[in-house]
C-alpha cells in the first residue's frame, strides 16, 4: 500500500520564520530553531514504515534554504494555491493523484509530537470506509489532516489561523457525510507560552523516562532524545540554557 507523509514546510530564511518568538530570539535564532524543527520533524517522520517522506515548501525558488536540513531520500514538493487551505489541499490532492492510497500533511512546529499519533493516522486510514484523520491542536486548529480521497469541501469556508480551525473542519465533514477519525491532541509551538511548554517537555531530566513530568505527558518522553528524535531541538534549547519562561524575566541563564 503506497502512502505518503508530508510536512507543511516555509524555507528557513531569517525573519520570515518563527516571526512571533522574535521578541525573546534574535532572527538568526529563531531560523536556527526552525530548522532544528524541520530536521526533528523529518527523523519523526522517517519512523512510520513503508512510507514516503515529502517535503511541502514555499516559497518558490527557496529550494537552497533546505540545505543540510534534508537529504537524498526526501522530496520535495512545491506548494501551490492561495491561502493555507488551498495550499494543504492542493498537497494532498497532488499525492493522491500520483496513486498513492492514503496521503498526510503535518505541521511543522511539533517536533515531539509521538510518533504512535503518525502510525495511528495510517491505521485509521487503511481501515475499509472513507475517511478523514484530524489530530487536534491545544490552539483550535489541527496539527495533521489524512485523506485517502480528495475532499475539496474540507478546506472551504474555514478561519485559517485561528481557535475554530478544528470545529469548522468537523462541520465540513458532516456536511458532505464524512466520518471523522480523531487523533489525541498535541501542541504546535508559536508563542511564547507553546516555547516554555517545549522548553519544560526537553529539560534534562525528562529524557529518562522516571521523572514525573513524562507521566503527566503520557508517552511524551519515550519518543524524545533516547530515540533520537527530538535531537536537534533539545540541542538549540540546552545551548541557550533556557530556564524560565521565555517571556519571563530570567528566560536565559
Amino acid at each position: 500500500m503506497r502512502r505518503a507523509l508530508a510536512v507543511a514546510a516555509k524555507a528557513p530564511q531569517p525573519g520570515r520564520v518563527k516571526t512571533r518568538l522574535l521578541p525573546f530570539l534574535a532572527a538568526e535564532d529563531a531560523t536556527e530553531l526552525y530548522r532544528c524543527f524541520l530536521k526533528d520533524t523529518i527523523a519523526l517522520m522517517e519512523t512510520v514504515p513503508a512510507t514516503d517522506v515529502v517535503i511541502s515548501y514555499t516559497p518558490e525558488g527557496a529550494e537552497r534554504f533546505f540545505d543540510g536540513v534534508i537529504s537524498g531520500r526526501h522530496r520535495l514538493l512545491l506548494q501551490r494555491g492561495g491561502d493555507f487551505g488551498e495550499r494543504l489541499r492542493f498537497a494532498l490532492e497532488d499525492l493522491l493523484a500520483e496513486g498513492y492510497e492514503s496521503a498526510a500533511i503535518m505541521d511543522s512546529d511539533s517536533p515531539t509530537l509521538p510518533h504512535a499519533y503518525l502510525e495511528q493516522t495510517f491505521d485509521l486510514l487503511a481501515a475499509p470506509g472513507d475517511r478523514v484523520v484530524l489530530g487536534p491542536a491545544t490552539d483550535g486548529g489541527y496539527y495533521l489532516i489524512g485523506l485517502k480521497r480528495p475532499h475539496r469541501r474540507l478546506f472551504q469556508d474555514i478561519s485559517w489561523s485561528s481557535g475554530r480551525v478544528l470545529d469548522e473542519s468537523i462541520q465540513r465533514a458532516q456536511e458532505i457525510g464524512l466520518e471523522v477519525a480523531l487523533l489525541p491532541e498535541w501542541y504546535d509551538v508559536d508563542h511564547a507560552s507553546d516555547f516554555d511548554r517545549l522548553v519544560q517537555e526537553l529539560r534534562p531530566w525528562n529524557s529518562n523516562g522516571g521523572d514525573p513530568a513524562n507521566e503527566a505527558a503520557g508517552d511524551s518522553g519515550a519518543h524524545l532524545d533516547g530515540n533520537g528524535l527530538a535531537a536537534n531541538t533539545r540541542a538549540f534549547i540546552s545551548a541557550f540554557n533556557f530556564i524560565r519562561s521565555p517571556g519571563g524575566k530570567d528566560s536565559t541563564g
